[in-house]
């Protein structure tokens, strides 16, 4: 198999992936943990700052508005994100968007990855109670409630669409492109030069997916998380598109975040 035949869908071409196509990117293990540890770092940054104007402006203002805090907070992690999908990927090594994964996989591929939540739902389910089980005392839960600051009776309704929207939306684009777009698929490119593909993408699917969980600094839904994780790293691998594993999180995004506000 020659290179351009060996990149395939990931030289940013219009024709359509085999099944014997195996996507290749540029980067690797450098490009892809440095990627991810920018957009923190410009995540981190940007939070403290902005918390401490809203601190010296109202002490009072930061405490009523974490939720608008947060939101507002995360811009930075879109920020930093885009920094990196920018500049240490599409400019460095000269491909198009394509390559990160920002290609249209076709209906099927889509219906069938809004399908796949129900399954997706089932086994996280199952896991969650067998974990809970066995580990009763980590008292696992999801992230929905670590996200929504306050009682959801106290939320006022143009609050809950913000939330809403930032969880369904914003969230699923950003953290897909960093973590399954710029990190799976840089570790699987890595890897991929040491063990058989499968394999490559097999630890490439658990190590972005437990960086995924540890990044969202909730211990007590890291577990969940990293299961998510991986996951989404095969639902971004079988559909050779970001786009199915942005709808996946997104819908399993909406349905936490309706549960909580409709159910606090």
């Amino acid at each position: 198999m020659d290179s351009a035949q060996e990149i395939g869908i990931a030289d940013g071409s219009r024709q359509a992936p085999t099944k014997h196509l195996r996507p290749n990117v540029p980067w690797g293990l450098p490009e892809a943990l440095g990627s991810v540890l920018l957009a923190f770092a410009i995540y981190i940054v940007g939070y403290v700052v902005l918390a401490e104007v809203v601190i010296v402006i109202s002490r009072s203002a930061y405490d009523r508005h974490m939720n608008e805090l947060g939101i507002g907070g995360y811009q930075f992690l879109a920020l930093g994100t885009t920094v990196c999908a920018v500049f240490t990927v599409a400019c460095r090594f000269r491909v198009s968007a394509a390559t990160i994964g920002f290609r249209y996989p076709g209906v099927a591929t889509m219906a069938l990855a809004a399908v796949s939540v129900i399954p997706i739902l089932i086994a996280i389910s199952l896991f969650y109670t067998l974990f809970t089980h066995l580990f009763p005392a980590y008292h696992l839960q999801g992230n929905a409630k670590e996200l929504i600051s306050g009682s959801a009776g106290q939320i006022p309704f143009p609050e809950k669409i913000a939330i809403f929207l930032f969880a369904a939306v914003e969230a699923p684009i950003v953290e897909e492109t960093l973590f399954r777009g710029i990190l799976f698929q840089g570790l699987r490119q890595f890897m991929s030069r040491f063990v058989p593909y499968q394999v490559a993408v097999a630890i490439a699917a658990l190590m972005s997916g437990t960086v995924f969980g540890l990044l969202h600094f909730e211990p007590q839904t890291l577990p969940v998380l990293i299961l998510l994780g991986v996951v989404l790293a095969y639902v971004v691998q079988l559909g050779r598109s970001l786009y199915p594993s942005m709808l996946v999180h997104a819908l399993f995004n909406a349905i936490a975040v309706v549960a909580v506000l409709q159910g606090s």
